[in-house]
């Protein structure tokens, strides 16, 4: 259901556009439409429901009243022989941090069953629009409760609903964009997905800057978009390649055609450049018409490697530690005793993240997927290097801080040789101490601040986007819910694995060891990238099979026509 579209939209100056956007100029390029822009631009909403999401929690769990209702409250009843912080994030009480664990890891786990479980069946039956509509519903039906209740249980499984809202918009909006953008600019606008996505984590760490702004308020940001989307979702049309698969599934070839000509007209701004594509279209449906088994993604060579390719990266861009840094940016920053808020800190961060996402929309088109990734997550190894060593040095000053106070010491001497400063005298004699300066005088905690901004920024470059891209745009029709699936549940299923294990991780490692940890992982995912993946920029979706391999049953054609061919040519020559 939705409006019919009758009018075709004004054309925008392909050659400019594309330039401008990184995609060149060459002879054969599919026109481009302004109203194709409109359309990914509405759709991306769903893409700021995600970012407000990602970025509310950080902020959200560093309110007063936040720790007041779920941590504070409960201290007087833990054991007074032991040392408990409820803003430290190395001195938490053990049930606070399964607490903020579960909190932050539930709306990953929701959003995996989403994906994997309610995204394929509606995305696959009733459209790409109807899944969007439906996961902002289950959002804000999972949101709501979130801000009302205080109980842990009730507000574990609101978290958990809310995710499951989330895995359905983050599954088809990738996927719908893939299918509505020619292939020139396709990067570009499949990129769209993480600027708007970074713009809500923005608007969320901006208002968690002001006082004013509870958790409460905080976590029902998502409602917003969500219900925009809903409001005007289906006053846009279906994606075309989608509308001429089911039509084709239904027996309604004419039907199928006709709608999915009136969505590339609008699309394209030419009915002439629509017209075109629709029998590109059609020669593609005719091998992928009928729906493939589960088993295709597995038993084909070309659309298994497709299925590793896509899932690994999903698996890899979380092990870049971006989720560690996304949800306890704020208390490493607090742990590293960094001189500055703690939530402007956050939104700096945020803010850089938006700088490289936007130098990845740019850039995405014109040098490819694959030069992204490999610079991106060498610049993000080399900054985690370089906040491991910054947090081990800030851990070492403690240690020795806690060791020079003892009672009745005196420290002077051995403190200013230690590397502390001394200020004036308090009124009990005691010197005020300041902490220790890193390199030409920086305090430390702003150095792991530099640090962390410019790792976000090599991550928005290279892995922000690019892995929502890739996936969306390799893999054929009769298998793409599916096979996007298991991708959009592996990116959520790394997520709730992350967020899970990093609080625990920090408590049992330290900041040093978290950071050295993600290193690691990133030189691993660097040489993984090089060796496995290969370039998709440019190539028409159609045309993958023969970047990847051809498809199980085009092997068998193509050796059929060959032997066919052989014996032709051996008739040829023994009747000479």
């Amino acid at each position: 259901a939705g409006a019919r579209w009758e009018t075709p939209s004004a054309s925008c100056p392909a050659g400019a556009m594309t330039a401008a956007m990184g995609g060149g100029n060459a002879k054969g390029e599919v026109p481009l439409s302004c109203f194709l822009f409109v359309v990914v631009a509405f759709a991306t909403v769903g893409a700021i429901l995600f970012g407000l999401d990602q970025g509310n929690w950080a902020g959200a769990i560093e309110k007063p009243n936040f720790i007041k209702a779920f941590c504070n409250d409960t201290l007087p009843s833990l054991d007074p022989s032991r040392e408990w912080d409820c803003e430290d994030p190395e001195l938490l009480p053990a049930y606070y941090k399964s607490f903020l664990a579960w909190g932050s890891s539930l709306v990953q786990l929701g959003a995996f069953f989403g994906a994997v479980i309610l995204g394929p069946p509606i995305a696959g039956h009733a459209g790409r629009r109807e899944a969007m509509f439906v996961g902002c519903l289950i959002t804000v039906m999972g949101v709501i409760p979130m801000c009302l209740f205080t109980l842990p249980n009730i507000f574990m499984a609101s978290r958990f609903l809310a995710g499951v809202g989330v895995g359905v918009v983050t599954y088809a909006l990738p996927m719908f964009i893939a299918e509505v953008s020619p292939p020139q600019i396709r990067g570009t606008l499949g990129s769209a997905f993480q600027l708007l996505m970074v713009s809500g984590m923005i608007v969320a760490s901006l208002l968690n800057t002001q006082s004013w702004f509870g958790y409460r308020a905080s976590f029902s940001l998502p409602v917003y978009p969500a219900i925009v989307m809903c409001m005007g979702i289906f006053c846009f049309p279906q994606s075309p390649r989608f509308t001429l698969v089911k039509a084709y599934r239904h027996g309604k070839q004419a039907e199928g055609e006709e709608q999915a000509l009136a969505s590339l007209t609008l699309l394209r701004g030419s009915k002439k450049a629509a017209q075109t594509e629709l029998l590109d279209l059609k020669k593609t449906m005719e091998s992928e018409e009928e729906e493939a088994p589960w088993s295709t993604l597995f038993r084909d060579p070309s659309i298994r490697r497709r299925v590793l390719i896509a899932n690994s990266l999903q698996w890899m861009q979380q092990f870049t530690g971006i989720n560690a840094l996304l949800s306890y940016g704020p208390s490493m920053l607090k742990a590293a005793k960094l001189e500055m808020d703690i939530e402007v800190a956050q939104f700096i961060i945020n803010v850089v993240n938006l700088g490289g996402t936007i130098f990845m929309m740019f850039a995405i088109d014109r040098y490819g997927r694959r030069p992204l990734m490999l610079a991106g997550s060498s610049i993000m190894m080399v900054f985690m290097c370089l906040s491991a060593v910054i947090a081990w040095q800030m851990k070492a000053y403690q240690r020795e801080l806690e060791a020079l106070q003892s009672p009745g010491l005196n420290v002077s001497a051995r403190m200013l040789s230690a590397g502390f400063n001394m200020s004036a005298t308090s009124v009990t004699g005691a010197a005020t101490l300041e902490p220790p300066a890193g390199p030409f005088g920086i305090h430390l905690g702003t150095c792991l601040l530099f640090c962390l901004c410019g790792y976000i920024m090599a991550f928005g470059i290279g892995w922000g986007g690019v892995c929502w891209v890739y996936p969306s745009e390799i893999f054929p029709m009769d298998v793409k819910e599916k096979a996007l699936s298991t991708s959009v549940g592996s990116q959520w299923l790394a997520n709730f694995l992350i967020a899970f294990i990093v609080p625990y991780q920090v408590s049992a490692l330290g900041l040093s060891g978290t950071f050295v940890f993600y290193a690691s992982c990133l030189l691993c995912i660097s040489i993984a990238v090089f060796f496995l993946v290969p370039e998709t920029k440019g190539l028409p979706m159609e045309e993958m099979d023969n970047l990847f391999g051809p498809r199980l049953g085009q092997k068998e054609e193509r050796s059929t026509d060959e032997s066919q061919e052989e014996s032709a040519s051996e008739d040829e020559e023994s009747s000479s």
